[in-house]
């Protein structure tokens, strides 16, 4: 499989195109153990890939024998980082090398630049658990202040002149706070191989925009609104990402090589993730041997250090607020030498290429200008005592200048009452100090151990060089699955499995590293993946429209019910879920602590009284569950129908009662899609049984089970990477009525990722049994049929599929940052344990086909029912006659933005947009247009010619 994967992957390269390391496309680094020879190599390579459409060249030429780059330009990165680090484990084997690290995606959502959010499962993820709502000092020089850089300027008349400081990040884009403080003639872009680094702003970038805000910090000038640390000092950007969550370090090592070579003393990396290369780990080495200081920052959102941060020759920065308490998002651990502001810093902002203030400075979050603060102090530091001063006494010392000012810098901290010295380092960083301290008055430079997280599972393996990144991304991924409110945050609710090798050298089967919580033990049930994509919160009406808000939802019910009719409802909708569940003390508790809450939700939204004891956090729970309770319900399916004596149907009733024929068998054709694992069945999506052996469901679903093969052209094929079923039980647990997988029959051609990009189809079709081992036969084909859209269409519509638990990072409370015991209980006393299990969501239209913002190609619409984690690949169900399939559900959040395609644009546009899946050779379902016969023509009479 492994050469049947690289032999695509070089017919659909792109041929004749420069050596540059293109973001996002397919691409190893060889770490060889002697100095290859290229031509042996390259004929080896185009033997095991059966043509020359492939690029291999050494990274960065002239600099590192050892390293080289194999690519395929043009290939775009699709791939699970199970699946491409086990091809890498291969070219280990089938070239000897000393280790092969692919570009990979990091495996955890990223923080976004331009506010998009992430999959409807952690809405709003980054800023419950990792950025902070409190309001930013109206000081905006105070970070600097708080360091104590201000007072260091005064008292050794320096602020860094002289000094270059390398900054490998996005590039910089024009602002007015940078003016005269960059040298963009000894920059570059490495992404295009030349030219000057200038951040383009593109949406395509998750971080645009990220290295003009981190320049600023650094060296502003003190001109305009804010200063940098070192606004004497010059910095040198070079751009080599896209995105500051990396999954590779190529672009990274050129661009440290690069500010080496042109003279750089300082380097500021923010950025980082979960990837110890080789590449990056020896440029790094070559940057300390050449008398660079070298810091990166030491991660955001995630409960460890990040690569590069956590290597031994790199200096890490954590992240403290004006308070000098941790700021909530900053990684931490043992390996942190120091932390700087990092919470409200305020920073020269760009967002996109059509900005028109230049000017703009905004506060900003994270451990990226903790870092960049800190690097301007090493450049005062180097200013003040001079650099062949410095580069001097580490001579004589027998250390380097790295590890001078990493010794300086941790001995002159600022350490606030109760500091948690083994996760923030030293203290805080104090300029004035800092400067203060005479070089000989160093203290010696204690060793400093590598922290790389997968370091058990390297031992294990037996320390092997060609595991050390596989074993770091796997660690991080599992550190992650251990701490339930940051759970949601991964791409996947499935664990990467080891490679082959790796499993080999574990004495394990090569099945993913268990979790330590089975399916069901937790309080919110099986784990599963996430819905989808989110548009961004600031998206036009009917995305975030007031009108779609749970708040204006319950207010416009109590307007027209009146307080206390709508607490009668509430009450009966209550009970009727009581009265399904156990009866014990504790639940008729809940119940009446829930009435209370509710009563004071009614009474605020009636009155606009200001919210009483309750949290925010508390009151947005309580809003949401009345409007699941009585406006947008989800209706369990037993028996194949709704239960018509459920209070919670309220007005649907007359839609739901009159198509309960008509409806069941669409509701018999919808299924869960699980993956099978080591902890037994993950729940990754919802299934439509569409024709014979065929089942319709999202691309992003698949992502989770399925390797695309690269192919520039055609029909794209995928290799199943798991044991994958779909399950039609109301229950999803009686395996008689599960159903293998086969095949991917075909999928939109692109990997949709964590934001929304309408202009990608969100479809998949796959292959199914059609008798499964227990000898029943697959469910009859839902039949399809147009929702009724249109100006002044009702638009009545229910969502079948299996919605999973929310997230527990849905109950953290604002005000604590914990998870709220009393709002997980609030949650599942309305709700009980009953997630994973076959639902009807019935809901409206809001935005009709060709009118959702963002989607040129039309076929898209939003929606108000409620979809919850699981509801991937729900159908989309018409409450008009003729009753069949309309849409195909791809992501959204509860009563915001919830996201569909509709089917019948979708087939019509196969046919005429290039590129698209052609969805018409599914039978019914897709039926192909009839074809007009062609005008016959009319005989053409012969003039008669002259004899």
């Amino acid at each position: 499989m492994y050469r049947d994967f690289l032999k695509a992957a070089g017919k659909a390269a792109m041929p004749n195109q420069p050596e540059v390391l293109t973001p996002g496309i397919l691409r190893f680094t060889f770490e060889y153990k002697t100095k290859p020879n290229k031509t042996r190599e390259r004929r080896l390579l185009r033997a095991l890939i059966g043509s020359d459409r492939f690029q291999f060249f050494p990274l960065p030429p002239g600099e590192d024998p050892l390293i080289h780059v194999l690519q395929f330009p043009g290939v775009v990165r699709q791939q699970s980082s199970s699946f491409l680090f086990d091809v890498a484990q291969h070219l280990v084997d089938d070239f000897d090398l000393e280790s092969c690290v692919p570009d990979v995606d990091p495996g955890w959502i990223p923080d976004d630049d331009l506010m998009r959010q992430s999959p409807e499962s952690i809405g709003g993820i980054f800023w419950t658990l990792c950025k902070s709502n409190a309001a930013a000092p109206t000081q905006q020089r105070w970070a600097v202040q708080a360091i104590k850089a201000d007072q260091a300027w005064s008292a050794f008349n320096t602020r860094g002149e002289g000094i270059l400081i390398g900054q490998p990040d996005t590039g910089v884009a024009d602002h007015r706070e940078l003016d005269t403080a960059l040298d963009l003639a000894k920059g570059k872009d490495i992404l295009a191989g030349s030219g000057l680094p200038i951040d383009p702003l593109s949406s395509s970038m998750s971080s645009p925009g990220h290295g003009t805000g981190t320049s600023s910090v650094a060296v502003s000038r003190a001109s305009l609104s804010i200063i940098g640390s070192a606004p004497g000092a010059t910095l040198v950007p070079v751009r080599c990402i896209d995105n500051v969550v990396i999954g590779a370090g190529g672009a990274v090592a050129a661009a440290i090589d690069h500010a080496r070579l042109q003279g750089c003393h300082v380097i500021t990396m923010s950025l980082g993730g979960p990837i110890e290369g080789a590449d990056l780990k020896r440029a790094i080495e070559r940057a300390v041997k050449a008398g660079m200081i070298v810091l990166a920052a030491a991660g955001n959102c995630v409960p460890f250090v990040v690569y590069p941060a956590w290597d031994k020759n790199v200096i890490a920065v954590a992240g403290v607020n004006h308070k000098d308490k941790k700021w909530k998002g900053s990684s931490h651990g043992s390996k942190v030498d120091v932390s700087a502001p990092a919470e409200n810093v305020y920073i020269a902002r760009r967002n996109g290429p059509a900005d028109t203030n230049k000017a703009l400075v905004e506060p900003g979050q994270g451990t990226s200008f903790a870092v960049a603060l800190t690097a301007g102090c090493a450049a005062l530091w180097l200013a003040r005592h001079g650099v062949p001063a410095v580069r001097t006494e580490a001579t004589k010392r027998g250390t380097t200048v790295h590890e001078l000012f990493r010794s300086a810098v941790k001995k002159t901290v600022r350490k606030p009452a109760n500091w948690p010295s083994n996760s923030l380092g030293a203290g805080i960083v104090d300029a004035l100090a800092l400067l203060k301290l005479p070089l000989a008055a160093i203290p010696a430079a204690a060793p400093v151990p590598e922290a790389n997280p997968g370091a058990k599972i390297l031992e294990s393996a037996g320390a092997h060089p060609r595991f050390v990144a596989e074993a770091g991304y796997l660690a991080a991924d599992r550190i992650q699955r251990q701490i339930p409110e940051r759970a949601g945050a991964l791409e996947s609710a499935t664990p990467p499995r080891p490679s082959d090798a790796l499993a080999k050298a574990l004495h394990k089967p090569a099945k993913p590293i268990p979790s330590d919580k089975k399916p069901g033990s937790a309080a919110h049930g099986p784990r599963t993946a996430f819905v989808g994509p989110r548009v961004p919160e600031a998206s036009p009406a009917g995305f975030a429209g007031a009108q779609s808000s749970p708040e204006s939802a319950v207010s416009g019910m109590v307007t027209e019910a009146g307080p206390q009719k709508m607490l009668d409802r509430i009450e009966k909708a209550l009970n009727f879920r009581a009265s399904k569940s156990a009866a014990t003390e504790s639940a008729a508790s809940r119940h009446r602590e829930f009435m209370t809450d509710a009563e004071e939700v009614v009474t605020t939204l009636a009155t606009g009284a200001s919210p009483g004891r309750r949290s925010a956090q508390m009151l947005r729970a309580t809003t949401e569950a009345i409007v699941l309770l009585t406006g947008r319900p989800a209706l369990r399916i037993v028996k194949g129908m709704v239960d018509p004596d459920d209070p919670q149907l309220g007005d649907w009733a007359a839609s739901l009662g009159p198509a309960r024929n008509a409806l069941k068998p669409l509701f018999d054709a919808v299924g869960r899609i699980d993956v099978k694992t080591v902890d037994g069945q993950v729940h990754v999506g919802t299934g439509t049984v569409i024709g014979k052996g065929l089942v319709m469901t999202n691309r992003h679903v698949i992502d989770v089970f399925a390797e695309p093969m690269p192919a520039a052209g055609g029909k794209q094929r995928f290799l199943l990477n798991g044991d994958v079923s779909i399950c039609f039980d109301e229950a999803a647990q009686d395996d008689t009525r599960r159903f293998a997988v086969k095949s991917i029959v075909t999928a939109g051609r692109q990997r949709i990722g964590p934001y929304v990009d309408l202009a990608k189809l969100d479809v998949a079709i796959l292959e199914v049994e059609t008798t499964n081992k227990a000898g029943k036969a697959l469910p009859k084909a839902a039949g399809r049929a147009p929702l009724l859209t249109g100006a002044g269409a009702k638009s009545n519509l229910v969502v079948a599929g299996y919605p999973a638990a929310p997230p527990r990072e849905a109950a953290i409370d604002p005000d604590t940052g914990k998870v709220s015991t009393a709002i997980w209980d609030r949650f599942f006393e309305l709700f009980g344990d009953d997630y994973g299990m076959k639902y009807v969501c019935p809901g409206r239209i809001l935005n009709q086909p060709g009118s959702v913002a963002g989607d040129k190609i039309g076929w898209a619409f939003s929606h108000d029912a409620t979809t919850l984690g699981g509801n991937s690949g729900s159908a989309v169900l018409s409450l008009h006659a003729p009753y069949g399939v309309g849409g195909l559900h791809f992501g959204g959040e509860v009563l915001r933005q919830n996201l569909a395609h509709d089917l019948a644009t979708i087939a019509a546009a196969a046919g005429s947009k290039p590129g698209l899946i052609d969805l018409t050779a599914f039978g019914s379902f897709f039926p192909a247009k009839k074809k007009k016969p062609p005008a016959k023509k009319k005989p053409v009479k012969k003039k008669a010619g002259r004899r």
